[in-house]
């Protein structure tokens, strides 16, 4: 799966996910800002997260030693699958709409077991913005921040 951000879209676009679809997801407002200062931090190369493979001119493409090192440090064992479970319960506790959640978890075709609703319901990046901006907003709360004092404090990161 290739990550390619929209800088001024304010989007992230997952080609060739698991459904075989491309997925675009908004950026959140930390997440935007955090996007910004890797691009700063680059400077002008292509990418925002470059491989640290050292004949490598290319991006992060296996995030399994991210994952160990996470794990390692919280004293967890971590996965993909336990930080959308974190992300989908986080969302339902903030009663995010099912159509929006099903969409922000790139789940998009209807199966036989959904309401057949949900294949007329169009979901906007305005609706998925303003609930990714919501849960990050409970993060923000859980550490006695604002959103924007984090951006200011991922701005002003000691280099």
């Amino acid at each position: 799966m290739l990550l390619i951000w929209g800088f001024d879209a304010g989007r992230i676009v997952f080609k060739a996910t698991k459904n075989g679809s491309d997925y675009y997801m908004p950026t959140d407002d930390i997440l935007q800002a955090i996007l910004k200062e890797r691009k700063r931090l680059s400077s002008g190369e292509e990418w925002v997260f470059p491989s640290d493979l050292k004949r490598s001119n290319n991006h992060v493409k296996n995030l399994s030693g991210s994952y160990k090192a996470i794990s390692k440090k919280a004293g967890l064992y971590i996965t993909p699958h336990d930080l959308r479970r974190t992300f989908g319960t986080v969302a339902n506790s903030l009663n995010v709409n099912y159509p929006v959640l099903k969409r922000l978890l790139n789940h998009r075709e209807a199966k036989s077991s959904d309401n057949v609703t949900l294949q007329y319901i169009q979901v906007s990046q305005r609706q998925l913005r303003d609930a990714l901006n919501e849960i990050e907003n409970l993060y923000c709360k859980r550490i006695n921040l604002s959103q924007d004092e984090v951006i200011d404090k991922i701005w002003n990161f000691p280099k």
